[in-house]
């Protein structure tokens, strides 16, 4: 590499690290539910070696509400070491995942295509991308999933141009299968389109080694197919797949009924024509199902516009990717094909990338799980770029329409970073779960000195359980997740750990209080409840049986959390 081309390479990079990096505890506002979760299984792991529910090294960690995949979870057990349970020690290795996967996404791109101006154009574009901006700075596993799918595609290529084997691609491969769910069906599709349009290249390495790789392949893949076969890891999506969907029967019956009565066919146990049962069935459903997403997926005003509805996966009206990205990534797809036939490895993973998600039931707009498409989608916008700037540069006036695009991404870009730090957490508190952190931080404070007898936590907002542990750091040598008890009486739904509870108030609480009031059978309780929990507004009435500590507003300045205790018996 030159050393202009290194220096540009080295800001780029310097750059990305800085977007990412940059008041990573303060924004998003909150760690969210899945965070909190995945910091304690890996403070769990830290101190045990298990996840909390007991499990010895787990392929994929049993979680209250899933089985996560591991590999990011590993990776945040030293940062968690390190910082914590707390907001850094869950982000950071995303960030970094960030970073690593924009330095291999250069390389890959210069790997295949073997132009440095595209690579740089590409690993720019990549580190300016909202979409990639926001997952590397939460904790999910899209850009560890991203940052190994590219080490793995680049080692690929490098070893077939060396044609001494894939031994170390054979590594990476495998591990990817471990960081994010979607993989599991991306990968075989893309595997196979390589050895169909790459046989030539591929079998030209020696047999043995070619063989030996795919045993490696086999050896670090062995234990997430058993996991994947035998065990739960496939829990959550039983139940978010296209095809578990509870109405699709109701809906084919109704279709099925609607065609009788067009043949005047009425009547209990009436048998609709033949024909209805061609044109309404469940597969033909499924199909039309996975079509409009698969197809939604690829929509202008998913990708520009609105984004991702769960404004934690994206910006409100902003989109995930840059306007100004448009034109040049409309161009790249277009003029790609007749300027270098591996562009068409980049068409390949473009048009499997949303495949899996569009086989789930919001796949169509969950930026989430099509985070795949990052990668082919600024491919494409670097090469519409990168075309765009060499066609000015054998035209008149060049410097200034070079300065004009500049500018539009400037803008653009500028535009983008002052919603996301300085309003997006206004639009997005509630989503983060913003209040738990402080919420169960105030009333552990308030119990200092052991002072209630119960301490409770109400699950309207969200349910606490997950956030108490990882805020009040219990020690997972000490908790057990038998000592959590289902806790299910007429005032009161859900769990129960020592003194604290976690669940639904009733309406029946508030007659239980006054019940015991006039019974002189007072007990000390702290609550941390929501807004509306004892079927009146805190905010304008707190109920006799209770005295007001204190309250947690949100950053826009709502209340979302109330401390409640009980009144003493020498207060009445």
């Amino acid at each position: 590499m030159k050393r202009k081309n290194f220096f540009l390479f080295l800001g780029i990079i310097l750059f990305s690290a800085v977007l990412r990096f940059y008041r990573l505890d303060e924004v998003p506002p909150a760690l969210f539910s899945d965070e909190v979760d995945l910091g304690y299984q890996a403070y769990s792991f830290l101190k045990t070696g298990r996840d909390y529910f007991g499990n010895f090294l787990p392929i994929h960690f049993h979680s209250f509400a899933d089985y996560r995949t591991p590999l990011y979870l590993y990776s945040a057990v030293p940062t968690i070491a390190i910082f914590e349970l707390n907001e850094w020690g869950v982000r950071l290795p995303a960030a970094i995942y960030g970073v690593l996967g924009i330095i291999f996404f250069f390389f890959l791109i210069k790997q295949i295509s073997k132009k440095t101006s595209l690579a740089l154009f590409g690993a720019f574009l990549l580190s300016i991308t909202p979409w990639h901006i926001h997952y590397s700075r939460s904790g999910f596993e899209v850009t560890a999933m991203l940052f190994f799918l590219n080490l793995s595609l680049w080692l690929f290529f490098k070893e077939l141009a060396g044609k001494k084997g894939f031994f170390l691609s054979a590594v990476f491969f495998a591990l990817t299968f471990y960081t994010y769910a979607p993989v599991k069906l991306f990968l075989p599709l893309l595997f196979l389109s390589l050895v169909i349009f790459l046989k030539k290249e591929i079998f030209k390495t020696d047999k043995k080694k070619l063989l030996f790789s795919g045993m490696i392949f086999l050896v670090f893949l062995l234990p997430m197919i058993k996991d994947s076969f035998l065990g739960k890891a496939n829990f959550r999506l039983s139940y978010i797949n296209i095809f578990t969907q509870p109405t699709i029967a109701g809906q084919v019956n109704q279709w099925r009924q609607e065609d009788a009565r067009k043949k005047n066919l009425v009547g209990i146990g009436v048998i609709p024509p033949k024909i209805s049962f061609v044109f309404h069935n469940k597969p033909i459903f499924w199909f039309f199902a996975f079509l409009q997403n698969y197809l939604e997926a690829f929509s202008p005003s998913f990708l520009f516009i609105r984004g991702d509805p769960n404004l934690r996966h994206s910006l409100p009206g902003l989109g995930l990717l840059l306007p100004v990205f448009l034109p040049f990534l409309l161009l790249g797809f277009l003029q790609s094909f007749s300027e270098d036939k591996n562009n068409y490895f980049w068409l390949i993973f473009l048009l499997f990338s949303p495949v899996a998600a569009a086989l789930t039931i919001d796949g169509a707009n969950h930026a989430t799980r099509l985070s795949l498409m990052i990668l082919p989608l600024v491919y494409y916008t670097a090469f519409g770029l990168t075309a765009t700037i060499n066609y000015l540069k054998r035209q008149k006036f060049c410097y200034f329409f070079d300065f004009l695009i500049l500018m539009l991404f400037l803008m653009n870009f500028a535009y983008y970073l002052h919603f996301y730090y300085y309003h997006y957490s206004f639009a997005s508190e509630r989503f983060w779960h913003f209040g738990l952190k402080e919420g169960i931080n105030k009333a552990l404070k308030s119990d200092g000195e052991n002072e209630y007898n119960q301490i409770i936590f109400s699950g309207s907002y969200e349910r606490p359980l997950i956030f108490f542990l990882f805020w009040s750091k219990q020690d997972p040598k000490v908790f057990e997740i038998r000592d959590v008890k289902d806790f299910n009486v007429p005032w009161f739904q859900g769990k129960q750990y020592g003194k604290y509870y976690f669940g639904e108030i009733t309406e029946k609480y508030l007659e239980k209080l006054i019940e015991e009031r006039k019974r002189n059978d007072y007990k000390k309780i702290l609550f941390l409840v929501s807004r509306n929990d004892f079927q009146t507004d805190l905010e304008k009435n707190v109920p006799k049986p209770f005295k007001l500590i204190d309250k947690i507003n949100l950053p826009s300045g709502e209340p979302i959390l109330y401390l409640l205790r009980t009144k003493f018996f020498l207060e009445q």
